[in-house]
């Protein structure tokens, strides 16, 4: 794993044309990729489960059936997964800076990645549903169950090019997220947000990218997976509730303002969803809310080790505290939030005077 992040910090350090190949690439195989894996898996699968079985069929190995719990509880516990799987749709809003008439192609981008990967994935978990040789083998597989899955319906030959689709498809993600990562924490630099911000917003003077903070988000990437690595599902279980609700709250936030103390003077731009829009955002900022509480609980009952107890909680407890009291100890003293400094080319060709003089920006060899 550690290869594949540093061989994504290598791409994004190639520059701009590299993540354009990368990205094309990328799209290439999600959706190809994924269409070859289904049509194998269905085609060649010795039999079929049954649709009552891929529908209606029901396990539980959290535990909470068994004490007392509703089934429905268990589901919305199993929707830990699919909204994880959702994750990264804003990465079109990250790279906007980037990106040629961001203010439509941005927007266009989350809504087109968001249905892609609805569909898709649907249809993915679906044939591998329907692909299942045998329940209890694929269950307790050393391999694990979609390589099983593989392996069962196309054989070992067949199965591992179908895996090698996945691990790629997973790869080019990285290299995505290493990209996203780094113009996210260079905006919050930029704005005097880090400790030693004119350190991390230097620019790469051949690529106009901030290559030190490619490179950290590699290696922050690799400290946190080193637990899961070694085997701890709580680890992994927690990293995954702590990015769904870290994410979908940083998204809930400037929607829930402009639903309420922003609904009268917000200004729709050449992108919106129109009379939906208040819909819209009401049922984004409850389901946040949902999830919020869902993946705070434990993900298996009892609670009898460390496997089995949700660190979530904990973990954003303690960001919530540190953030809390960093801003009335120290950053509400010096923090002035966003720098305005892109002007709007796009729109008119010229820089609004209100934007005033740009930030000079420092470039690196």
């Amino acid at each position: 794993m550690a290869g594949l992040m540093i061989l994504a910090g290598i791409v994004n350090t190639a520059g701009g044309r590299a993540l354009k190949v990368a990205s094309l690439v990328s799209v290439f195989i999600h959706i190809v990729g994924t269409i070859v894996i289904i049509i194998a898996v269905l085609a060649s699968a010795p039999k079929l489960q049954s649709a009552k079985f891929v529908f209606t069929d029901f396990e539980d190995f959290t535990g909470y059936t068994a004490a007392g719990a509703s089934p429905v509880f268990v589901f919305m516990l199993g929707l830990l997964q699919s909204q994880w799987s959702m994750l990264g749709y804003d990465a079109s809003a990250h790279m906007s800076e980037e990106t040629e008439k961001s203010y439509v192609n941005g927007p266009r981008g989350i809504l087109m990645s968001i249905l892609a990967s609805v569909l898709i994935g649907f249809g993915l978990a679906l044939a591998l549903t329907f692909g299942i040789q045998d329940y209890e083998t694929t269950l307790g597989s050393d391999i694990g169950a979609a390589p099983q899955i593989f392996i069962d319906t196309a054989g070992k030959k067949f199965g591992s090019v179908l895996m090698f689709i996945i691990i790629s498809a997973g790869f080019l993600c990285g290299i995505a997220t290493v990209a996203a990562n780094s113009r996210m924490i260079y905006a919050f630099a930029r704005d005097g947000g880090l400790p030693f911000s004119p350190f991390w917003t230097v620019l790469n003077k051949r690529t106009q990218m901030p290559l030190r903070l490619v490179w950290l988000s590699v290696i922050i990437t690799i400290i946190l997976a080193i637990p899961s690595l070694l085997g701890s599902i709580a680890t992994l279980s927690a990293i995954s509730g702590i990015s769904i609700i870290g994410f979908t709250v940083s998204y809930a936030i400037p929607i829930l303002l402009r639903v309420t103390v922003g609904a009268s003077t917000f200004v729709q731009r050449e992108f919106n969803l129109g009379r939906y829009s208040k819909p819209v955002g009401w049922v984004a900022v409850i389901w946040t809310a949902f999830i919020f509480i869902i993946f705070n609980l434990p993900q298996t009952w009892p609670v009898t080790t460390a496997d089995t107890f949700n660190f979530t909680p904990a973990a954003v407890g303690f960001l919530l505290v540190f953030a809390t009291a960093s801003w009335f100890l120290s950053a509400r003293k010096w923090f002035k939030g966003p720098v305005s400094e892109i002007a709007l080319l796009e729109l008119d060709g010229k820089v609004p005077e209100s934007l005033g003089e740009k930030e000079e920006v420092v470039y690196s060899n």
